[in-house]
């Protein structure tokens, strides 16, 4: 089968990208040929395709000329034409889209639909609810924009904290979900978590034709540590969202014997106010590592005791969680979004209040006081990661989603 994969970055920024390259190799691996589609960018992966990538708006050109991309948010002419140019030439079997937001825009999609070309779409956060993605704001959950009032994000400056760019990602978000853009075009929607679609039903997202697919990470690349380590360990993005602040304020409420090590590893804009806030008592035990990915990272999960995830804004299917548990290693996550479909309190790991630095404090110390039952639970992690998120459950699954899709597509 010939795949066309598609996602506004081609390179690892976050959960969805290391999703999208993971899914390419999975499918490659199977002997699908994987067409990618993206945007032009200096930190992209090397691809025999790049030649058909579109330029990234917020690198292409300056002055007018980029003020006149920012009409691809909406639609695309030249984008549309490019996928199209894709298709006729490479004619795929299927396209499977990831986030098109704000680079490629539904104009990837009309392109597709004009093409007759089966598509299947993976919802990986909250965007068509919040503009912010996750639904939260200031470190705080927020749902003031459910319901399409997407003029709160712009009231709030939610995104860069600019009430320009604010307004633009809030009034794209509303003039697609006021055409239902999405609806008509995508064949087949994929999500990682019931909560999410649950969500979407919720404020109003029709989706007829939807699947829930949990993501995958390659557990043969994973390797538990029998012994564990001897340091708490957070990996993802640095922004206010992921929680990071929680667990260095968790830090200071251990009991007085726990007084292991954390390593943060990540970069984002919070990385400067984090480590101000790292204490005089704290300074030595906190290590900020950058960003780690590949080996290195996989090296430091499986050393670490456990693996905290203490997002404030609603998961839905966090590859922090899955590689951790594809490590052998327990997660303690914040009570919220999909994360308990992932984790199984006092089976895989421990569950705390969402925004509870002191409740966080108390897993922590569980985990820590117990080092026979962190590894019972870093077991039951690796056996779930093994049966249920690996790479052969969940080929098998797209592979019925494609098929599904297809199915649908010819008998219209």
């Amino acid at each position: 089968m010939k795949i066309l994969h598609i996602n506004k970055q081609y390179y690892v920024i976050g959960g969805t990208d290391t999703y999208f390259f993971g899914l390419t190799r999975l499918l490659e691996g199977h002997g699908h040929t994987v067409v990618p589609f993206s945007t032009v960018h200096p930190a992209n992966e090397e691809s025999p395709y790049a030649a058909s990538f579109i330029p990234d708006i917020e690198t292409a050109g300056s002055g007018l000329s980029k003020i006149k991309n920012l009409g691809r948010v909406f639609y695309s002419p030249a984008v549309e034409r490019r996928v199209r140019d894709i298709v006729q030439r490479e004619r795929p079997d299927i396209a499977h889209v990831h986030h098109l937001f704000h680079k490629l825009s539904p104009s990837v999609l009309v392109g597709l639909r004009r093409e007759g070309v089966p598509v299947v779409m993976t919802i990986h956060d909250f965007k068509f609810i919040c503009p912010f993605y996750m639904m939260s704001r200031d470190g705080m959950l927020c749902q003031e924009c459910r319901g399409m009032r997407y003029w709160h994000a712009v009231q709030h400056k939610c995104i860069k904290q600019s009430r320009v760019h604010s307004a633009l990602c809030a009034f794209e978000m509303w003039v697609h979900r006021r055409l239902h853009v999405y609806e008509k075009n995508v064949t087949l929607f994929l999500l990682p978590s019931m909560f999410l679609a649950d969500k979407l039903r919720e404020d109003g997202f029709s989706m007829p034709r939807m699947l829930h697919i949990p993501n995958f990470a390659d557990t043969s690349l994973f390797s538990p540590h029998p012994a564990g380590g001897d340091y708490i360990l957070f990996f993802g993005k640095l922004e206010k969202v992921k929680g990071v602040h929680l667990l260095l304020e968790a830090l200071s409420h251990l009991s007085g014997t726990r007084k292991l090590s954390c390593r943060i590893a990540g970069v984002g804009t919070q990385r400067g106010a984090l480590e101000a806030g790292v204490t005089d008592e704290m300074a030595g035990r906190v290590m900020f590592l950058g960003q780690k990915s590949g080996a290195e990272l996989r090296e430091l999960i499986r050393n670490s005791i456990c693996v905290v995830a203490p997002t404030i804004g609603f998961e839905n299917g966090s590859m922090t969680i899955i590689e951790a548990m594809c490590s052998g290693r327990p997660v303690i996550a914040s009570r919220c979004g999909g994360n308990p479909e992932y984790v199984e309190d006092g089976i895989t790991g421990l569950l705390f209040t969402s925004g509870d630095a002191r409740d966080l404090a108390k897993k922590l110390d569980e985990i820590l006081s117990d080092p026979a039952r962190a590894e019972a639970m870093g077991a039951a992690a690796r056996h779930t990661a093994m049966t249920r998120l690996s790479p052969a459950a969940h080929y098998d699954k797209i592979m019925r989603a494609y098929q599904i899709a297809i199915d649908i597509a010819s008998a219209h």
